[in-house]
């Protein structure tokens, strides 16, 4: 859980639930790790708001390889 700790709610994100969107998705960076983390955030009722992230590790791991052979040699 040390992961998670810094992420906040982003204002943006909040204004376009307001806006009736069902989801938002959000790509970050943080401080002192290597991998970005994908966030989700939904509005499940009313003053209910749901915020689930995923490390991106396993995309990196896997989509590393491929870029390297694919690159230009």
């Amino acid at each position: 859980m040390a992961y998670w700790k810094n992420i906040d709610i982003h204002e943006m994100a909040i204004k376009e639930l307001l806006r009736g969107r069902s989801h938002v998705f959000e790509t970050i960076t943080i401080p002192q790790r290597k991998e970005k983390v994908r966030i989700l955030y939904a509005a499940l009722g009313p003053a209910i708001l749901l915020q689930v992230g995923q490390a991106m590790e396993s995309y990196s791991d896997f989509l590393t390889p491929l870029r390297e052979s694919s690159s230009p040699r």
